[in-house]
């Protein structure tokens, strides 16, 4: 069974690392960095988002970013106040500034929920079982940080 992690990868190829270097006027190593950090960082937020009852929500607009790719950014919603904490780590982490940092994961957003989407629907999983998932993904990341390298590729 694949996680997560691995359904938000097969969103962030290597064409997008290039796309969100190349909008955001950032060596595309910086963009990787920022996207190797988003990606868990998101996820954790997403997770906290969910416990505090937002599972509905999250569920709802990553199986809409299925449906209809590259949506306008509804993200908020489901990041809530997370959606500072997780731009000030890829700041933090990359050394862009902070605004720079939360239009980066703006930007990732779309994949990130689309993959999110595509793996809630191929497993069959409601709101709660996804929450769930986030859950554990967030807490594997937390005990087994990942490397350098593509954000799939360190089992986050």
């Amino acid at each position: 069974m694949s996680s997560i992690f691995d359904s938000i990868q097969q969103q962030i190829t290597a064409s997008f690392v290039q796309q969100v270097s190349q909008r955001f006027g950032i060596d595309p190593a910086v963009a990787q960095q920022a996207i190797n950090t988003a990606v868990p960082a998101i996820t954790g937020a997403l997770a906290a988002h969910a416990r505090a009852g937002g599972a509905d929500a999250i569920h709802r607009e990553a199986t809409k970013q299925v449906e209809i790719d590259n949506q306008a950014d509804p993200f908020q919603q489901v990041l809530g106040a997370h959606h500072a904490t997780a731009a000030q780590r890829v700041s933090d982490v990359t050394g862009v500034s902070t605004d720079d940092a939360g239009r980066i994961v703006s930007a990732i957003m779309p994949a990130l929920m689309r993959g999110i989407g595509l793996h809630a629907q191929q497993q069959g999983m409601d709101s709660k079982q996804l929450g769930n998932a986030l859950a554990t993904a967030a807490a594997d990341v937390r005990e087994n940080p990942p490397s350098s390298g593509r954000a799939g590729e360190a089992r986050l």
